[in-house]
């Protein structure tokens, strides 16, 4: 029976009964996607039917559809809240035993379910630890041990004043007795625990239970080293006022953060909010902590570089290891900064070893056991601050797992994971972790990440030099606008503190963001100004143009207005009002930004925003602004191309689209090929003195602009009306024929505008149906590159047309420019939008037809990022344009490269390829090895000996996958090819690999001889047998 995806609660009831297994897997997906989103209403007839249905699936044997059942109702709580409580019985004993799955991601599931009840208030956290205290004796190992780490998690997060943990302490003192090492680690782990919250008063009631002797030692050993840590927190340590009762060690939080006077510096504390008491009150890691932590290590005696290897070696095994005992886990993280801490960075192996290193922290940062990252993070930390900036890789592979750390409930570790952050964020200048934190900073959604993040960008204007900042800038501005209008209070205050340390280093582009905001936030920004101080780079905005901030959001408006369309008709300035359009000297209009604002301009801009025709559309920054704003009108070093006034289109009414990116795709170029200073034209009148003053200028100096240009670009001029001629064919690379084009309609404006009178010139679109009869082609190379590098992407579609056409009619590029090109190619790889990818791919096939032999070291990159969009999903035809491009790598470079990149690609620990990826891949090297690779070109050198060896394991063991049939067919295709390829030279390969690999090659290789034989045999005797019939 086909499944048919439900739109509500009720669709998802009806089909929740039915057997198949396929249908139930995709209808738990769809359910927890369904409630994941807030918009879907959750409405529905009975809900207790939902929850009724939800919990065979929890208990069934199929161990995704119980996940799945666990997050659906993780959902629930969310949605519903303490409502949910009236569940909470029925399903409680079927998550208890979910806790003992042995499956890590059903455990983990369960514990989050569990994190929720408490967390939405569905039940008090103490009420759940007193219903699940039957799990100290559960026949499960499993459940025992994670209602310990239940109990931990629920200490860290309340603290004493929610628990009441003596009636604990006995059934944990029985569990340091139980015949399963696991439950004795972590009933150990978990007294320790409880040490930190109530102090030495555990002391005193452990010695009143039956502890046995070398158990009571070794708990003792550990009190005492947590205290030489300094690990106890300031309910244990004001737990000795109180009385004999462990229960009694409970600490009243502060209810507000100690303030600085307003004479104090304006520059804010490293860490200024780890130290408070209310974080260290739940369990969370202070700046302190971190410091005292660095060098409380074992010493190590190291003799010679060999030692300091294999000790590197060691611990970096240990580290990495999941199945390793977490304590052993913690001391090879601790051993990492002894060995810093003896200059093992001087090491020339070093650089390797920290590349593996990253890997094994990747790993540990999504581990469950609190200690664990808590310790991770602070050899982290301390990394970060010896090694400084050769961090810069290492941080950039593990920066997300360490802000999702952030939003962690337990607070030891969203507190160690801040620390550590802001530790790097002060050591480590690397410009690329900037963009990592600015995308969570805007799209996550989770509050604390965001709060923290703009925390962290306050630190990150204070700590880094505006160099390490210029390339990131814009991205910067824009995390700025949205922190400052965030919904989280925290986050919004964080961002106004950034903004004006952000200032120090941009200016200009802070003085425009600052003139884009509203008024009322505008206000709390000098606030936020006033609170944290005088300084002589934060100037006060009485000394910004305030007209000039004016007129941006002038501007903006009028943008606005226009888009909604408000009158539509009254997108072209006929009748009256083409006789309002003025004429004025471009010269004076060059000269008019050069005059400061008089007193009396600015009292008239602020006594508010004058307003244009509602649909005006004329949104381009004027000379003036640019001048009093100090944005230049040549590219920046940025990659970005600022706005020109002949950029933006005016629309018809009757147009389809109104966006002012239309049509501009050559619009930002015009005025520095052609200039502005052509003769004006006379026969203007003059304009209507009733227009607004404010709105008057920006218009007015907008359609000169414009039709200056199309003066310049006028039939009259023979010889470029030829030179158009002559480069017309551009249009047919460039004519988008998709119908959001403005080629695709008669009311578009290409071809509206090609209906009106002959003699209507006067009209908004008058000159853009000028300048848009003909588009020249961009012959400056870096122009050209610099059009690749914008952020707006019909701007680099437009680079790329011209990149493809300048590389296919011969032309080269320098060595620096191929460079710049082959650098913005990395990022365009996972561009979004289909257009701009269908056409770099383009340009990529000539970039290879032309540099072929200039590729070579960029051979690997590239394979890699075309194998990876294939694992994705794509349309036929991208599909088809990207093995285009691999067919182009095929025929263009050496066999033997290819070889290498490929086996480099299929053992690269830092890349994590899904299945369509790995079968890709694969396919390459089948097809290579099969039709363009000679046995020649497939030999194993010295140096490749041990590429080749882990990279034939690893087909070998993709051979053996059983989870994807094509997959595993591939690998067979791929060791069959290879083998007859060059046979001596595999033979030689499996001979140095493990015998149960051997034994799996030789039996896929002997299958494929044994085929192709009878195949052979086949033929034959299908000719026999014809021949035989015509005797």
């Amino acid at each position: 029976m086909a499944y048919h995806k439900p739109t509500d609660i009720d669709g998802f009831i009806t089909q929740m009964a039915k057997a198949d297994m396929r249908i139930k897997a995709l209808l738990a997906e769809d359910l927890v996607l369904y409630l994941n989103d807030s918009e879907n209403s959750i409405e529905c007839v009975d809900l207790g039917l939902l929850v009724d249905g939800l919990i065979p699936w929890m208990i069934g044997s199929h161990f995704k559809i119980a996940q799945r059942a666990l997050e659906a109702f993780t959902e629930l709580i969310v949605r519903l809240g303490q409502d949910f409580n009236a569940y909470t019985s029925t399903i409680l004993p079927h998550v208890l035993d979910r806790l003992g799955d042995s499956r890590d991601t059903v455990r983990e599931k369960a514990q989050l379910l569990l994190h929720k009840l408490m967390e939405c208030r569905c039940v008090s956290p103490q009420s759940l630890l007193d219903k699940l205290t039957v799990c100290f004796k559960h026949k499960n190992a499993k459940v025992r041990e994670e209602f310990l780490q239940t109990i931990v998690n629920a200490l860290n997060e309340y603290g004493t004043q929610s628990l009441s943990v003596k009636t604990y302490i006995q059934p944990i003192v029985l569990l340091l007795g139980d015949p399963t090492p696991t439950v004795r680690d972590a009933a150990i782990q978990t007294l320790v625990e409880i040490y930190k919250h109530v102090g030495d008063k555990l002391r005193t009631d452990l010695r009143k239970k039956e502890v046995p002797a070398a158990k009571m030692a070794m708990l003792e050993q550990k009190f005492d080293e947590t205290r030489s840590d300094g690990l106890l927190l300031p309910s244990a340590l004001n737990s000795a006022v109180s009385n004999d009762d462990i229960d009694a060690a409970v600490v009243s939080r502060p209810t507000r953060l100690v303030k600085r006077t307003p004479s104090a510096t304006p520059r804010k504390p490293l860490f200024e909010t780890q130290g408070s008491g209310d974080l260290l009150a739940a369990g969370a890691v202070s700046w302190e902590i971190f410091e005292s932590s660095f060098e409380n290590v074992p010493q190590l005696t190291i003799f010679s570089q060999r030692d300091m290897d294999d000790h590197m070696k060691i611990t970096n095994t240990i580290v990495g290891d999941k199945n390793m005992d977490w304590e052993k886990r913690v001391d090879a993280l601790k051993k990492i900064r002894s060995l810093l801490m003896i200059n093992a960075q001087n090491s020339p192996t070093f650089t390797q070893q920290l590349k593996d290193l990253s890997i094994a922290f990747l790993d540990i940062l999504k581990e469950l056991r609190s200690q664990v990252i808590r310790e991770a993070c602070i050899t982290l930390a301390y990394m970060s601050k010896v090694l400084k900036t050769r961090m810069d890789q290492f941080i950039i592979y593990i920066l997300q797992e360490l802000i999702n750390l952030i939003q962690n409930s337990a607070k030891v570790i969203s507190s160690s994971g801040t620390v550590a952050l802001k530790y790097v964020i002060k050591n480590t200048y690397a410009p690329k972790i900037v963009p990592i934190i600015t995308q969570n900073l805007m799209q996550s959604k989770s509050k604390d990440i965001r709060s923290t993040l703009s925390e962290v960008m306050v630190l990150l204007f204070e700590e880094w030099p505006t160099k390490a900042l210029e390339k990131n800038c814009i991205l910067l501005r824009d995390a700025l606008r949205k922190g400052i209008a965030d919904a989280d209070s925290d986050a919004r205050k964080h961002s106004r503190c950034a903004f004006w340390n952000f200032r120090r280093h941009f200016p200009e582009i802070a003085d425009s963001l600052y003139g884009s905001l509203d008024p009322a936030t505008q206000r709390t920004l000098e606030k936020e100004r006033d609170s944290i101080g005088t300084n002589a780079g934060l100037r006060s905005i009485s000394a910004v143009d305030t007209a000039a901030a004016q007129r941006a959001r002038a501007r903006a408006q009028y943008s606005s207005m226009a888009r909604m369309k408000i009158s539509s008709g009254s997108a072209s300035l006929q009748g009256q009002y083409a006789q309002q359009a003025r004429a004025k000297k471009i010269s004076a209009v060059s000269a008019t930004p050069q005059q400061p604002p008089t007193p009396e301009r600015r009292i008239r801009s602020r006594s508010g925003v004058s307003q244009s025709q509602p649909t005006s559309r004329s949104t381009s920054p004027s000379n003036k602004l640019r001048d009093n704003f100090g944005i230049p009108s040549i590219y920046k070093q940025t990659g970005t191309i600022p706005k020109k006034t002949s950029g933006i289109p005016r629309s018809l009414a009757n147009s389809r689209e109104t966006s002012p990116t239309r049509g501009t795709q050559f619009g930002s170029l015009r005025r520095n090929v052609y200039g502005t200073n052509s003769p004006r034209r006379l026969d203007r009148p003059p304009v209507n003195p009733a227009r607004p003053v404010l709105a008057q200028k920006i218009l007015q100096q907008s359609r000169e602009a414009e039709n200056a240009l199309a003066d310049a670009l006028s039939p009259e001029d023979h010889e470029m009306s030829a030179e158009f001629g002559r480069l017309g064919i551009h249009r047919k690379v460039s004519r988008d024929e998709s119908d959001e084009s403005e080629a695709s309609s008669v009311c578009s404006e290409r071809s509206f505008d090609s209906y009106r009178r002959g003699n209507d010139s006067y009209s908004w679109n008058g000159s853009r149906t000028r300048l848009d009869s003909s588009r020249p082609m961009i012959e400056d190379i870096d122009t050209i590159i610099q059009f690749c590098a914008s952020t707006h992407w019909s701007e680099r579609k437009d680079g790329l047309i011209n990149l493809t056409q300048y590389l296919s009619d011969g032309k080269m590029l320098t060595s620096q420019q191929l460079q710049c090109v082959l650098d913005l190619f990395r990022k365009m790889f996972m561009d979004p939008h289909i257009k701009v990818y269908a056409l770099f791919l383009d340009t990529v096939n000539e970039l290879i037809l032309s540099h072929a032999n200039d590729l070579h070291d960029w051979l690997f990159i590239l394979l890699t990022r075309l194998f990876q969009k294939l694992g994705g999903d794509l349309l036929g035809s991208m599909h088809g344009k990207i093995w285009k491009t691999l067919q182009l790598i095929y025929e263009y470079f050496p066999a033997d490269l290819q070889m290498q990149c490929v086996f480099r690609i299929l053992i690269d620990a830092a890349q994590t390829p899904n299945t369509k990826t790995r079968q890709a891949t694969l396919k390459f090297l089948t097809t290579l090895a099969t039709t363009y690779c000679t046995a020649a070109q497939f030999v194993i050198h010295s140096q490749t000996q041990q590429l080749v060896d882990r990279a034939i394991l690893k087909i070998i063991q993709t051979a053996l996958d059983q989870k994807s049939a094509d997959l595993k067919s591939q690998a067979r295709f791929c060791i069959a090819a290879l083998y007859n390829c060059n046979p001596s030279q595999m033979t030689m390969t499996l001979a140095n690999l493990p015998k149960q690999y051997q034994d799996t090659a030789k039996a896929i290789i002997q299958q494929n001889i044994r085929r192709s034989t009878s195949g052979m045999l086949n033929t034959h005797f299908r000719k026999i047998t014809r021949i035989m019939s015509t005797l």
